[in-house]
């Protein structure tokens, strides 16, 4: 959050006019606020590209899921046929 000039000014300068900071820190903090915000963006896109990709990999699992569970089904059916076939011929 920005805070005023003024407010920037007498944080800068202190309570008896002095400076309690260094032209030099005074000149670098408004590029060091702007790296830390470059550096968050960029924290903020990796992780909106990994939530992305972890949504495409669930997806890919859930329709593998349902095809194996599908496959789980007709196997049941087939097995129980068999075995139907089975114990009735042979009794």
């Amino acid at each position: 959050m920005q805070l005023a000039f003024s407010k920037q000014l007498a944080l800068i300068t202190g309570i008896g006019g002095r400076c309690s900071y260094s032209p030099t820190e005074v000149a670098l903090r408004p590029t060091v606020e702007a790296i830390l915000l470059i550096a968050a963006k960029r924290q903020d896109q990796i992780s909106s590209t990994l939530a992305q990709h972890d949504y495409e990999i669930n997806i890919k699992a859930e329709m593998l899921l349902e095809d194996n569970t599908e496959l789980t089904r007709t196997i049941k059916i087939l097995t129980e046929a068999i075995h139907g076939h089975l114990v009735t011929t042979t009794t």
